[in-house]
């Protein structure tokens, strides 16, 4: 994750309650605007398809069943 193009989280720690507190992952913090660009190329190169409020509204019903079904359950897995 970069921030601000100067701050960058790396690591694998998932930002989720179980994961925050229970799991053993690791992130570490860099404030370095060099690195934050070039993460952020890196980040874009992959991730660059912006999904839309509508393209999530055209979502078939059992898909949006089974997104609210995890979510509900995210604080017990």
């Amino acid at each position: 994750m970069t921030i601000d193009g100067e701050w960058s989280l790396i690591g694998s720690a998932n930002w989720d309650m179980r994961s925050l507190r229970l799991n053993f992952e690791l992130t570490v913090e860099f404030y370095d605007a060099d690195l934050s660009r070039e993460l952020a190329k890196i980040i874009d190169a992959r991730c660059a398809q912006p999904i839309t409020l509508e393209e999530i509204d055209e979502r078939p019903f059992i898909v949006k069943l089974r997104d609210a079904a995890a979510q509900l359950s995210m604080p017990y897995i």
